[in-house]
């Protein structure tokens, strides 16, 4: 079968893994569609050639770049690139109601591909009205009305969240079922337990004391504050210390806290790093903290920060927002969202029981290699493209 993958996430060669193992089966012809570069977190990346001979790799111009649902190919790129191609079936990687996908919804009949998409969204849309500014608002009125035109001409959809893929189904009447799949994995020979006290010294990090760590965006979302909160009193004696990597715009709050604090030697702020630096600093820690609170436009997708933490033999602690459970399952320690004694004491048992951490170091790792390893990831993707496809033969 011929597949089109279209996808902005491609543009940086370090998220293609699943790329070349989906390309590798012997009954696909994989070719990619990606952005010339994309604006992300880290600033901008430029699509790099494929360094792979089991895909290939289309890049084309786009408009709207850096807006993940409202940028679309420029005008012609994608009649163009389907008549050239002939594909069996287009694997969008965008939400429902982004333009991107609606583009490769408007050329599906003509010619005669089976459509799928993935997508993260676990929020309604449209949002309530108070949550958004009404220029806001209307938008999302308007690509809700999109998606629902475009919903009507997709044959597949695979949800990186059980409560987005439910989500889906209730907002727009889809009889189907939805799969369950994220959207990557993860390489859990790269990602792997290490010396602890070996990756600490590579950090300039101390050796001796317990360290809790958060990797991922500076902002308050993401529940920095409450862990500031439940680690202040292990800081504070010297039980402990805390390991922050990322940047956003609460690391101001962060330093002007720890300076009223005084405890500058207790935490450590490490810039945001690139994707390829994090199975470095992961095995440093003693413990993996994800504490997101959700809010009326934002809810935890995923955490792949988890995922890349029990690879590397480190035991996790996460709220219980958004899909932050439903990721760590039995492998770790769940705690209600905001409550800092909550988080205190999950923190407090997993540092005093070498016993429990053991256990979850364990069931951490045998999690991440049977339920998120890219060759699982990329195995069960090509059975449901296999399928949509055969839907298609049969209808």
């Amino acid at each position: 079968m011929r597949v089109l993958v279209v996808s902005h996430t491609y543009v940086t060669p370090w998220y293609r893994a699943k790329l070349q193992l989906l390309g590798a089966y012997p009954d696909v012809e994989l070719h990619v569609l990606v952005p010339p570069s994309w604006r992300g977190l880290l600033g901008e990346s430029r699509a790099a050639a494929a360094s792979d001979a089991s895909y290939r790799l289309w890049v084309r111009p786009i408009w709207g770049r850096g807006h993940v649902r409202r940028y679309c190919f420029a005008p012609g790129v994608v009649p163009g690139l389907l008549r050239q191609l002939r594909p069996d079936l287009v694997y969008v990687e965008a939400e429902a109601d982004s333009l991107v996908l609606w583009q490769f919804a408007r050329h599906r009949r003509r010619f005669g591909y089976r459509l799928a998409f993935f997508g993260w969204e676990n929020l309604p849309r449209p949002g309530p009205r108070h949550a958004h500014p009404w220029p806001q608002w209307a938008m999302q009125h308007l690509l809700h009305r999109l998606a629902a035109w475009t919903l009507r001409r997709v044959d597949a959809a695979v949800w990186g969240n059980t409560e987005g893929a439910g989500l889906l189904r209730e907002s727009y009447g889809l009889a189907r079922e939805v799969p369950v799949l994220p959207q990557m994995g993860v390489d859990t020979a790269l990602y792997a337990p290490e010396d602890p006290l070996a990756a600490r010294r590579a950090l300039g990090l101390p050796p001796a004391m317990p360290l809790i760590g958060y990797v991922g965006r500076l902002v308050r979302a993401k529940g920095i504050m409450t862990l500031l909160a439940a680690a202040e009193g292990w800081l504070q004696t010297g039980q402990a210390a805390l390991l922050l990597v990322g940047g956003g715009p609460l690391e101001s709050d962060i330093v002007e806290w720890v300076r009223e604090n005084r405890l500058s030697h207790a935490v450590h702020l490490l810039p945001a790093v690139p994707p390829q630096e994090i199975p470095r600093i992961l095995p440093a820690l003693d413990v993996l903290v994800l504490p997101s609170e959700s809010t009326p436009t934002w809810k935890e997708q995923f955490g792949r920060v988890l995922v890349e933490a029990m690879a590397c033999g480190v035991p996790v602690v996460g709220s219980n927002a958004g899909a932050i459970p439903e990721v760590i399952a039995d492998a770790g320690l769940v705690f209600s969202a905001g409550d800092a004694d909550a988080l205190r004491d999950a923190l407090g048992r997993l540092l005093s029981d070498a016993e429990l951490r053991q256990q979850l170091i364990q069931r951490g790792r045998t999690r991440a290699c049977t339920e998120y390893d890219q060759r699982v990831i990329a195995g069960r993707l090509h059975d449901i493209l296999v399928g949509v496809l055969r839907e298609g033969e049969g209808a």
